[in-house]
Parts: structure tokens; C-alpha cells; sequence
């Protein structure tokens, strides 16, 4: 069951489409009308369904939405359902509890804060406790969980969010240029993300304005959109650099963009287990990334990436001079990412973590 919101959805899309079909069958549920996600896996023949619920549902949508889904649950003999974000984690553990359709319930936390509102918080750390397992995106999220939710250690599994390493793999990086109009001999620094302030963009803006002072000429590409871009809009032309950083808005293209970049840099203030930093690594793009939440769990420093403070636009430069003014490193580090991305955060092998769950959770472990 899924609430119908960015990375989540998608990394349940491709979970749904990689469980073993001898083993699982798997349907797809959304809170809302049915959108792009849906159809795509009703072309590849998963049985989908919605329960029709608005953006912000009432009590008596709430109520609407329990009595299809233990209806949905009754009549495909539903053993385990599988929740993605605030709403459908709260919804489905209420479910099981009044009409006893839904058997087993696997709630899910992609982030380290908590809800805006104090009947959010408490209604998602009450779905999270009645849940049969919680599963955290990191080690860093399980820890807020259990320090600042209550949630019982043993009730919370870590799965890692995963990357489809043959949609996110290296590409030609002038092909990639030639499509962003960049001409050969820039060193380019990407980034992408929604702009909000959590995500640090003008700490980056700020580390871009040391370099060029310093003489280090780069571009600075920012793939994303979101509430800060006006303010990150003038935080650039104050600095004189508009000429050298440039907001993309939103991209569909990210798969290639990442060829396009020499090094790619997350700002974030906070995160539980960035997507972007997978998907950048898988391409083979070289990271520079913020110590926070999950990401030390993803970068091993000066390994399979570096890792800086938050909020430290000095490091930031450092960092990205370092890397930027050494091609070996870039390319050490472009193939220890990978390599890494393969080992441990691929979707198959996310996958497979997730199916051996709900087997133990079935079995009655």
C-alpha cells in the first residue's frame, strides 16, 4: 500500500515487480486515484487497485479508505501488506485491527524527523508499534525510531533503499555535455534534490563561490525544484555567479545527467538513506556528500566517496578542490562507488532483503 509520493513509490514499484513470482504474488494498492506507477505495473500484468482517498483525506474518507482495503484484503485472501509513508502506515495497522482482513502489516520510516502536527506523530509512531515489523531505510533511522519514537529495537529491521544499477550505469559523459550545452574543458559539479532548506543548496552555492575566488573555474548544475528556488535565485546573483551555476528545475533525465557530471555533491542538512547519492554512485560519478543520517551507512570516506560536515561551506570547497584538481582520485573513487552501489544497495539484492522478511514474518518467526 503505498500513499503515492516520489522515491518511495518507485522503490515499491520495483520491489513489487522483483518478488519471486513462485514464491509471492504480489498486488499494488495506492491511497489515491491510480497514476504513471500504476499503470506502468498493470502493463506488466500486477493487479492494481485504489482506494480513491484525496491528498489530505478527511475522517470520513479514513473510514471509506479502511473498509476497502479489508474489503481489497477479504477478497484476494491478502496475507501481508507492505506500507510506504504516514498514511498508509496508519491505515493499514487500523485495518487489521477493526476488520481483522489484514493479517500481518510491515510498516515503513524513510526519514529522521518526525511529522508536522501532533496527531501525525502520534498516530505514525502508534501504526509503527502495532505493527509486525517496522522497516527502517538505515541504521540512523532505526536509532530515531527507538531513542526518539519508542519503538522496540527487535521490531525494526534495516533494509536499505536500493538502485537499479542497469538504468543508473555509466554513459558517455560528451553525449551527456552536448545535451546541457557544455562545452569541453569545464569541470562540472551536479546536484539534485528538492529545493528545500533541509537540503543545504546554498551552503553549496556558498562552497562554489570559494572556488571561483580561489580560481577554480566549474560549473554547478542543481537538478531540481521547490519552495528555496527564488531565495537559491538571488543567493547566486548576489554572488556575481550566475553565469557559472545554473538551476535545471525538475529533470527526467538523471539517468544521464549523472554521466555529465566530474563529481556530484548532497548538501543535505538531514536525510535517512538518499536515493540521488545511489544513483550517483551506480553511474559512476564521484561524491562528495554531507556526514548525515544514513550516508556514512552508503560512503565508505575516501573509500567509495568523501564525506564533510553539514552546513560547512569551507569543507565543501576543500573537499570538491581536492577531488575536482585530481583525475586519478575521480576516477578511483567513480569505480569504488559502483562497485559498492553493486555489492550492497542494488534493488535485486534489496529485493531479496525484503522477500526473506515477509517469508520470516509468514513463517510466524
Amino acid at each position: 500500500t503505498s500513499s503515492g509520493t516520489g522515491g518511495a513509490e518507485n522503490l515499491f514499484k520495483e520491489l513489487t515487480l522483483r518478488l519471486d513470482p513462485q514464491r509471492m504474488e504480489p498486488f499494488f494498492c495506492s491511497l489515491r486515484p491510480s497514476g504513471a506507477t500504476a499503470r506502468e505495473l498493470e502493463l506488466k500484468g500486477v493487479p492494481v487497485f485504489s482506494l480513491d482517498m484525496s491528498e489530505s483525506p478527511n475522517l470520513v474518507e479514513m473510514i471509506r479508505g479502511l473498509s476497502r482495503l479489508n474489503s481489497l484484503c477479504r477478497t484476494h485472501s491478502i496475507d501481508l501488506v507492505q506500507t510506504s509513508l504516514y498514511r498508509a502506515n496508519v491505515l493499514a495497522v487500523l485495518a487489521s485491527a477493526v476488520g481483522k482482513s489484514v493479517p500481518k502489516v510491515v510498516t515503513s520510516q524513510h526519514s529522521l524527523s518526525p511529522l508536522s502536527g501532533r496527531l501525525a506523530v502520534l498516530l505514525t509512531r502508534h501504526a509503527h508499534r502495532y505493527s509486525d515489523r517496522v522497516v527502517a531505510v538505515s541504521e540512523a533511522v532505526r536509532r530515531y525510531l527507538t531513542d526518539s519514537e519508542g519503538i522496540r529495537r527487535d521490531q525494526i529491521v534495516v533494509i536499505p533503499n536500493g538502485v537499479d544499477t542497469q538504468k543508473f550505469r555509466p554513459r558517455d559523459k560528451g553525449a551527456a555535455r552536448k545535451t546541457l550545452g557544455i562545452a569541453e574543458g569545464y569541470l562540472v559539479i551536479g546536484a539534485a534534490g528538492r529545493l528545500t532548506p533541509v537540503k543545504g543548496f546554498d551552503t553549496l552555492i556558498e562552497a562554489a563561490s570559494r572556488l571561483y575566488e580561489s580560481g577554480i573555474a566549474a560549473r554547478v548544475l542543481i537538478a531540481g525544484e521547490g519552495p528555496e528556488r527564488n531565495r537559491l535565485q538571488a543567493l547566486i546573483t548576489e554572488a556575481g555567479l550566475g553565469r557559472q551555476i545554473q538551476l535545471l528545475g525538475l529533470r527526467n533525465d538523471l539517468a544521464s545527467l549523472y554521466s555529465a557530471f566530474d563529481v556530484f555533491v548532497l548538501s543535505s542538512l538531514r536525510e535517512g538513506s538518499p536515493g540521488v547519492v545511489l544513483e550517483a554512485m551506480a553511474s559512476e560519478c564521484p561524491v562528495v556528500a554531507t556526514a548525515v543520517g544514513g550516508v556514512p551507512e552508503i560512503i565508505q570516506d575516501r573509500r567509495s566517496g568523501l564525506l564533510v560536515p553539514p552546513g560547512d561551506a569551507e569543507s565543501r570547497a576543500s573537499s570538491l578542490a581536492e577531488v575536482m584538481g585530481n583525475g586519478s582520485q575521480r576516477d578511483l573513487l567513480a569505480h569504488s562507488g559502483r562497485a559498492r552501489v553493486q555489492d550492497r544497495f542494488s534493488l535485486d539484492r534489496i529485493a531479496d532483503q525484503y522477500e526473506e522478511l515477509y517469508s520470516e514474518i509468514l513463517r510466524g518467526s
